[in-house]
């Protein structure tokens, strides 16, 4: 099977570029406020900037259709070689992507702003190979001595009917947002409680990778070739059945940047600021994101007909292949949320939550014809966050 892999290109460079330097002058900026920072602004327990690291798992959907070539789903009577374990089964993609996250956040001093830089990362790999076959089958057959008949007896064919799927998966995506928002208060729970409107351009490259073949004789024929028998007058079994091979490649993408509203509240619970604190937080997100859907995908097939020293049905050996390209600008729809419980020790704040990202008809699903599909990423997460200056 082919060995795939995503290559990075000038937008992921440039996405890294920017983020680096964001950084940097986000540390530089939290450092130089922090000198000319008085006591009182240092009493107030606002650390300027907050570094924050984390992962998540997400549960991952279907990214792709099923590759079920005709011999896989025309119904075979009696046992079949395609149970208990489906094509259209072996081919699931993992159920899991693993990855991690970091962001930058800087509150100028004596201000209710607040300005982040923050990328999501998220992979999955998966790779499954389906071997399953029938039991081989004994038949009887008859043989003449000299004209006399019969010596009878049974004889084991050698072609079981069997089924082979091999199928990879791969799959990725990074999500950045820059922002800037105010913090408007909730004054209903206190001082300590906060709530940040904020404005901002997201950035999304979503991608996966499909590579599948199916090798399958789904039936074996055996019967007895009085006519065509060598030398005559031996009735032995015959064998006849279909071989097929078929294979698949797909390749999908989504990349695009646009506008975004997010509003971030945080509502202590127990504790204080100054010294340990437990909070609610909740989020919520919408962006449009413009941007570029790509297809790429390729697939061919052959099948072996195979009637032994029948002649009305010699061997026949045929091949079929073929691409498909497709690439739209497209609008894409993007909402999401979170709920965490955080607890806060200072200048250390750990947060443990669920989070969702929804993208709707970002992926190009379809085989022969276009076909929009949503995508989501959701699931648990965990971070950590550092404040400096505070």
């Amino acid at each position: 099977m082919s060995e795939l892999n995503f290559k990075e290109n000038s937008g992921q460079r440039f996405l890294r570029q920017l983020l680096t330097t964001a950084s940097v002058l986000a540390l530089m900026t939290s450092l130089a406020s922090t000198d000319k920072a008085t006591a009182s602004e240092s009493s107030t327990g606002k650390p300027a900037v907050w570094i924050e690291l984390g992962g998540q798992l997400e549960p991952m959907d279907q990214q792709s259709n099923p590759f079920l070539p005709l011999f896989t789903t025309n119904p075979i009577a009696g046992a079949s070689p395609f149970d208990p374990v489906s094509p259209a089964e072996a081919q699931k993609s993992p159920g899991y992507a693993l990855g991690g996250e970091g962001k930058i956040s800087f509150e100028p001093r004596g201000s209710d702003w607040v300005f982040s830089i923050g990328v999501r990362y998220g992979r999955s790999n998966g790779n499954k190979h389906i071997h399953q076959a029938l039991p081989t089958r004994t038949v009887p057959y008859a043989k003449a001595y000299g004209g006399v008949c019969c010596r009878t007896g049974t004889k084991l064919t050698a072609y079981p009917p069997f089924a082979d799927v091999q199928s990879m998966h791969r799959s990725s995506h990074v999500i950045a947002d820059f922002q800037a928002g105010k913090d408007v208060g909730l004054g209903m729970f206190g001082r300590e409680a906060s709530s940040v409107f904020a404005f901002g351009v997201r950035f999304a490259q979503i991608g996966s990778l499909s590579d599948t073949e199916i090798h399958a004789r789904p039936v074996v024929d055996v019967f007895n070739a009085a006519a065509n028998s060598n030398p005559p007058g031996q009735y032995l079994p015959r064998p006849a059945f279909n071989s097929y091979s078929a294979s698949r490649y797909d390749k999908h993408s989504f990349h695009g940047i646009g506008p975004s509203l997010s509003w971030n509240a945080s509502v202590p619970v127990a504790g204080h600021i100054d010294a340990s604190q437990i909070s609610l937080d909740l989020g919520a997100k919408a962006a449009i994101l413009f941007g570029r859907q790509k297809k790429q995908s390729h697939q061919q097939s052959s099948a072996f007909y195979n009637n032994l020293e029948v002649s009305a049905y010699p061997p026949v050996l045929y091949r079929r292949a073929g691409g498909t390209f497709r690439s739209h600008s497209v609008g894409v729809p993007d909402v999401g949320g979170f709920a965490a419980v955080s607890f806060r020790l200072q200048s250390v704040k750990m947060s443990l939550g669920y989070r969702g990202d929804f993208f709707f008809g970002a992926m190009d699903t379809g085989i022969d014809t276009r076909q929009r599909s949503d995508i989501g990423f959701h699931g648990p997460y965990a971070t950590i966050s550092i404040g400096l200056g505070g």
